[in-house]
């Protein structure tokens, strides 16, 4: 198990240490239960296509997500101590975009899933990554949840500058993400995330017929760079 990030933060007016360590796959069923409760509701897509209202778009991304899990770069956040067992405070995944990337799809079966297939479609032909920087590959964003009770925390901030220490780890050019919320646009910029490309919240209302909620103007393709500081910080 890799530790990436050691870190403090102040909750409830006690400063707390916190990790961000690789998810252990035995813990693959739990994160992807978490991503059911959890990123279905909040996120702003998957909220407004009411995927929670649909038994078996819940059952398809269940299966997705499982799925995306076991063949990704995964970490999570958690108390820094010595419990074996620490409580997963967030997830975030990655995985290596190539020519197969494809493969990885959100599924098809469900009304749901098709319109949020067709809008990544959407977001590739109006700016794919592998073309524009000329790329064979680079880690992609699957999924960031930060849980409820630890939001505000910075956790999202972190995972990012993660990730782009994982991509000099690992020799990938770049990092990149569509970013569909506030928050998580908040943070990329925080860690000097550049946006490359926008599309307005309202192209996908129109086109899909959909109404959103508490969002951000735009969806967002953000790009980081690999981060090779403080490389001692980072334990097997």
């Amino acid at each position: 198990m890799t530790v990436w990030l050691r870190f403090e933060k102040q909750k409830d007016g006690t400063v707390i240490q916190l990790r961000i360590q690789d998810l252990p796959p035995e813990r693959i069923e739990e994160a992807t239960e978490l991503m059911v409760k959890y990123f279905l509701r909040d996120e702003p897509v998957r909220r407004a296509l009411e995927f929670l209202k649909n038994p078996e778009a819940i059952e398809e991304y269940r299966v997705y997500i499982d799925k995306i899990l076991r063949s990704s770069h995964n970490v999570m956040c958690c108390l820094d101590n010595d419990d074996d067992h620490p409580v997963i405070m967030g997830i975030s995944i990655v995985n290596v975009a190539s020519s197969a990337y494809w493969e990885l799809t959100a599924g098809k079966g469900t009304p749901e899933a098709v319109k949020i297939s067709n809008m990544y479609s959407d977001c590739i032909q109006a700016c794919d990554v592998m073309k524009v920087f000329n790329l064979t590959s680079y880690y992609s964003d699957k999924s960031i949840l930060v849980l409820p009770e630890y939001r505000g925390l910075g956790i999202a901030e972190k995972f990012l500058k993660v990730r782009r220490l994982m991509c000099a780890a690992h020799g990938l050019p770049l990092t990149a993400g569509w970013m569909t919320a506030s928050a998580t646009q908040i943070a990329a910029k925080r860690d000097g995330w550049e946006t490359i490309h926008e599309i307005p919240y309202d192209f996908f209302a129109r086109k899909y017929n959909v109404t959103f909620e508490n969002i951000p103007p735009t969806v967002k393709l953000m790009v980081g760079r690999p981060d090779p500081d403080n490389p001692a910080a980072i334990e097997s």
